[in-house]
């Protein structure tokens, strides 16, 4: 009987990117099958691009806002859908209900709100990584790691099938004059939206093409890897698209607009300019 492992990561493509190497590490094991639960409008681009691991849908629909992290969607959900596909071993990542715990008294931990929280971080992998302490001496890349018990080095293995065809086709619908340099900005997240403007006055546009990364242009991140891979210069925010050129180890010219805590921000090997940005 092979070994079935689930991985929950439903908190942002951009973490989904960070624990792809975990599923591939866990996917090179003998007899072992690797499930990963993610939001379901992303499950179709990640399954072409990783198939070493199987693609759970997990509902957006499901996720009710104003639960915060009591939000089904973050672990309760995906638990059942892993657990009813045979998963005996599923990996979560409470950092933030690690931080948050750890803020309040244990005498004050009652109700069913902090039961529910509790119960996160009593996992076979949860546990030791909280037990330890680690949620307090990593950032949450790191932790990542540490709790999958994967090596951190890792992150920087990630494998991604590409579809030459889509990214081709893709590129030159970007890439509107040739001849020019071409300059990649990646200015929205989810909780951050610059003004392109401020960049887009330092190029000349009779030398630069100026590529506003946005989410209307396609729903396929992946679609991406050629624009980003050709450009002479990057310049994105802390997000999937700088995950993806960082771990992927692209060599541009790159510039990084931090948007968190030191904790909050991915563990960055490869180099790149840092940016203050004033909104």
């Amino acid at each position: 009987m092979s070994r079935k492992i689930g991985i929950i990561q439903v908190r942002g493509i951009g973490d989904a990117i960070i624990a792809l190497p975990i599923a591939e590490y866990y996917s090179k094991m003998p007899d072992t099958e690797v499930f990963f639960a993610l939001d379901d409008r992303f499950v179709e681009s990640f399954q072409y691009a990783a198939p070493y691991c199987t693609f759970v849908p997990v509902p957006f629909s499901t996720f009710i806002p104003e639960n915060g992290i009591n939000n089904e969607y973050w672990y309760e959900i995906p638990k059942a859908l892993l657990q009813n596909l045979g998963c005996s071993e599923i990996i979560s990542f409470p950092y933030h209900e690690s931080h948050l715990l750890s803020s309040v008294p244990e005498k004050d931990r009652v109700g069913p709100e902090y039961d529910q929280l509790i119960n996160r971080l009593n996992g076979q992998f949860e546990a030791r990584i909280t037990n330890l302490g680690l949620y307090n001496h990593l950032k949450f890349d790191e932790y990542k790691y540490a709790t999958a018990q994967v090596p951190f080095e890792n992150k920087w293995n990630l494998n991604i099938r590409r579809n030459s065809q889509r990214e081709g086709e893709f590129y030159h619908s970007i890439i509107k004059q040739l001849g020019k340099k071409n300059v990649v900005c990646h200015l929205e997240g989810s909780d951050m939206r610059l003004n392109a403007s401020s960049f887009n006055a330092h190029f000349n546009s009779s030398e630069f093409n100026i590529i506003d990364v946005t989410a209307e242009k396609t729903n396929n991140i992946f679609d991406w890897l050629r624009v980003f891979e050709n450009a002479d210069i990057i310049i994105t925010l802390d997000s999937v698209f700088a995950n993806l050129v960082e771990q992927l180890q692209f060599s541009n010219n790159k510039f990084f607009i931090k948007r968190s805590s030191i904790f909050m921000t991915p563990v960055l090997k490869t180099k790149w300019n840092y940016v203050e940005v004033r909104n």
